[in-house]
């Protein structure tokens, strides 16, 4: 039986931009992680009930004013209340209002 310490971490990018995606996949992959990857919160939810992702990784640009709740979302519905997720954006979003979120980090 394989153990935790060699397994890949499972990695969801949710991003509605496809080259984006495509890269950040692709990044991710080369640094050792296994990725899937959503185009919207209806795949996103599909996707995480199927793989059950350590880390959810999102646009916030996909849906500015719901990005927050989207997430919690997608974790209630895909039953992933131990998940960890971290969303990324280009965006102005303060560190304070993603930390109240539970969001462990932003780029």
């Amino acid at each position: 039986m394989p153990s935790n310490r060699n397994r890949r971490s499972v990695i969801l990018v949710i991003e509605d931009v496809e080259e984006t995606r495509y890269g950040i996949k692709r990044l991710l992959t080369v640094s050792g992680n296994q990725v899937v990857t959503a185009r919207d919160e209806e795949d996103a939810v599909l996707l995480a009930r199927i793989r059950a992702p350590d880390l959810i990784l999102m646009c916030l640009g996909l849906d500015a004013a719901h990005a927050l709740p989207l997430t919690q979302r997608i974790r209630a519905r895909a039953r992933l209340s131990e998940s960890c997720r971290l969303l990324f954006s280009a965006m102005a979003i303060s560190a304070k209002a993603l930390r109240r979120k539970q969001a462990i980090a932003f780029i």
